[in-house]
C-alpha cells in the first residue's frame, strides 16, 4: 500500500469517527439541554407551591377556603333563588338595570319609578331580608368548582350579585328622597357587603365584578349624601365600610388565577375548553408534539410565569407607578408574544392594573367625602383643605393612586368636589363623568369625583 493511500484511508476514518460523533455530542447536549430546561420549569413550580400558591386548577379550588364561622355565600346563595327582577319593559324605566349608571345627583324620580321602585322592592323582601344578613357576615367562599378549570362556571356574578347591588342602590336612593336616613344608609352598607363578598374568589372576573359594586354602591352613597344629611354615627358607619374595601393588592388574585391558567394551558394546549372560551383554533397536534420535543414549550411557559412574576412586582409598587409600569411591560410583550393561541393569557393586565387603580380612587373619594361630612357636622362649616380633616376624621391626606398626589378637593357653591384625576393623567377641574352616548365610546374628559352639593 503505497502512502498515499494510507494517508486517504487514515483521513476517511477519521472523517468516518467525526461523522459518528458529532450526532452523538448534538444528541448529548440536547439532551442536556432538555433536562436543565424542564428542571428549572420543576424548580419554578416546586417554588411557586412552597410561597403557598396553587399551581394547578385543582390546587386552586382548594385554596379558595371555605371560612372557619359563618359562609356569607350560604345566605346569599338562597337569596338568588328569592329574587324576582323586573321584567325587561320595567327595566327600561329603572336606573342601572339597563345603563348600569345612575342619572345624575340632581335627578328627583318622578311618581312612577317611585312606585315602581317601591314595588320592586316589596316583590323581593325576603331576598333582601337574607342579602342583608349575608351581606353582614365578613368570611365568604361561593360554591364553585374552580378544579373544572375552562369550564368553570360563576353564577354567582350576574344574575346574582349586581342584581343584588342594584336592588340596593335603588331602596337606599327611595329612602333618601323621602329623607328617611338611617333606612337609606343600610342598603349602601349591605351594596358594600356583598362586594366584600368576592373579595378572596381568585378570579379576574370576580375582582372586576367586586371593583364595578363599589362603583354602584358609591354612586348610591353619592345621592344619598346630596339629599340628606347623616349622624355622625351613621357616617362612621359609612367610613368602616369603605375602609374594608380599599385594598391595594386586589389585582394579586387575578394573577394567581392566571398562572395557573397559564400553566394548564401548557399542559394542556388542545383541551376544549379552553378553544371555545378563547373562540380560538386550536394548535395542531404535530405543532404541539414538536413544540414538546425540542423543549420550546418549556422555554414559553418559563417566559410566561416570569412574566407574570414580574407583573406581581409591579403591583408592590406604589400605586402611582403601576400603570406606567404595567403599560409597558404590555408593549414589550405585544414585541416579543406568546406561541399563538396563548398570548391572550397576560394580554390584559395593564387593563386590570387600570381598574384597581380606580377602584382604589373611587373608594378613598368617597372616605374623603365621608370626612368632610363628619367635619361639616361637628364645625358647621366645610373644611379648607383635606389636610384639615386630619387626624380627627381621617388617619392621613388620602393619595391620588394616578399621581401620589393629594385628592384635589375644592369648595362649590352649596357643597364641594372631591376627587382624583384619573387613568389620563390630567387635572380637569373635578370635571364629573358623564353616562356613555349609546354607540360611542368615552370621549369627554373627566375625573374620578365626589360631589355633595348641599
Amino acid at each position: 500500500m503505497s502512502e498515499q493511500t494510507e494517508t486517504v484511508r487514515k483521513r476517511n476514518v477519521k472523517l468516518w469517527y467525526i461523522a459518528a460523533i458529532v450526532p452523538c455530542l448534538l444528541i448529548v447536549a440536547f439532551t442536556v439541554f432538555r433536562i436543565i430546561v424542564r428542571t428549572k420549569v420543576n424548580r419554578r413550580i416546586d417554588a411557586i407551591r412552597a410561597a403557598g400558591y396553587p399551581v394547578t386548577f385543582a390546587e386552586l379550588d382548594d385554596w379558595y377556603r371555605r371560612p372557619d364561622g359563618e359562609n356569607a355565600a350560604d345566605y346569599i346563595t338562597t337569596a338568588f333563588t328569592h329574587l324576582h327582577l323586573p321584567e325587561k319593559h320595567q327595566q327600561e324605566r329603572l336606573p342601572l338595570f339597563v345603563s348600569n349608571t345612575l342619572p345624575l345627583r340632581t335627578y328627583r324620580m318622578d311618581g312612577e319609578t317611585r312606585a315602581l321602585i317601591a314595588q320592586l322592592i316589596a316583590d323581593n323582601h325576603k331576598a333582601l331580608e337574607l342579602l342583608r344578613e349575608g351581606a353582614a357576615i365578613p368570611g365568604c367562599r361561593y360554591p364553585v368548582d374552580l378544579a373544572q378549570g375552562f369550564s368553570c362556571r360563576i353564577p354567582h356574578l350576574s344574575p346574582g350579585l349586581r342584581e343584588a347591588t342594584f336592588l340596593f342602590v335603588l331602596e337606599s336612593m327611595l329612602q333618601a328622597e323621602e329623607h328617611n336616613a338611617e333606612p337609606a344608609v343600610q342598603p349602601i352598607l349591605s351594596a358594600y357587603g356583598l362586594a366584600h363578598s368576592l373579595r378572596n374568589e381568585p378570579t379576574e372576573i370576580s375582582q372586576i365584578i367586586r371593583m364595578s359594586l363599589h362603583r354602584f354602591a358609591g354612586s348610591g352613597l353619592e345621592r344619598i349624601l346630596n339629599k340628606i344629611r347623616l349622624s355622625d354615627t351613621q357616617l362612621r358607619r359609612i367610613d368602616a365600610v369603605l375602609a374594608a374595601a380599599y385594598d391595594p393588592n386586589a389585582s394579586v388574585l387575578p394573577l394567581v388565577s392566571k398562572r395557573c391558567s397559564g400553566y394548564e394551558a401548557f399542559r394542556k394546549p388542545r383541551d376544549p375548553d379552553l378553544v371555545q372560551g378563547t373562540q380560538r383554533e386550536a394548535p395542531s397536534v404535530a405543532h404541539i408534539a414538536i413544540g414538546r420535543a425540542l423543549g420550546t414549550l418549556d422555554l414559553s411557559l418559563l417566559e410566561y410565569l416570569d412574566r407574570v412574576e414580574r407583573h406581581t412586582k409591579i403591583l408592590q409598587l406604589a400605586p402611582a407607578q403601576r400603570l406606567k409600569a404595567a403599560t409597558e411591560a404590555k408593549a414589550r410583550y405585544e414585541a416579543n408574544p406568546l406561541p399563538p393561541g396563548l398570548n391572550w393569557l397576560l394580554d390584559d393586565l395593564a387593563q386590570i392594573t387600570r381598574v384597581d387603580l380606580e377602584d382604589m380612587a373611587q373608594v378613598h373619594v368617597a372616605r374623603a367625602a365621608i370626612a368632610i361630612e363628619r367635619y361639616r357636622l361637628a364645625d358647621d362649616s366645610l373644611p379648607a383643605s383635606i389636610a384639615d380633616l386630619v387626624p380627627r376624621f381621617l388617619e392621613a391626606v388620602p393619595e391620588d393612586p394616578f399621581d401620589g398626589e393629594s385628592l384635589r378637593y375644592s369648595k362649590r357653591d352649596g357643597g364641594y368636589v372631591v376627587y382624583s384625576i384619573g387613568p389620563d393623567g390630567t387635572d380637569d377641574g373635578g370635571t364629573e363623568r358623564q353616562p356613555k352616548r349609546q354607540g360611542r365610546k368615552e370621549d369627554l374628559a373627566y375625573n374620578i369625583t365626589f360631589i355633595v352639593e348641599r
